[in-house]
């Protein structure tokens, strides 16, 4: 609970697969549940939320940063920006998030 992991999904209306992409269709199927992609975490209430994708995800020293909650904590907190977006770049070999933020003109 409150640990964020991959997303998993099982059911009649889940997608079989990719079309004409079997490589990519067996790399996201196990024991039955396709994974999106989407990192969530779960609360107590049992209510899940989507805080990023995996392929989005930064991996730096300190930890693992979600470019979308980071996001949404920013322009939640901060009035003056319409919109941001939160990048890594490298430095000394260890990724570093950053933020460009977009100022009302």
């Amino acid at each position: 609970m409150g640990e964020v992991g991959l997303l998993g999904v099982k059911g009649l209306t889940v997608t079989l697969g990719y079309w004409n992409e079997s490589g990519r269709t067996y790399r996201r199927l196990l024991n039955g549940y396709w994974f999106s992609g989407g990192l969530v975490f779960r609360d107590r209430a049992d209510r899940f939320y989507h805080v990023d994708r995996a392929v989005d995800a930064m991996h730096t020293a300190a930890g693992t940063v979600s470019s979308v909650l980071t996001e949404e904590i920013l322009l939640a907190r901060l009035p003056e920006p319409d919109d941001c977006v939160v990048v890594a770049s490298e430095q000394d070999g260890r990724g570093s998030p950053g933020c460009c933020s977009g100022l009302p003109p």
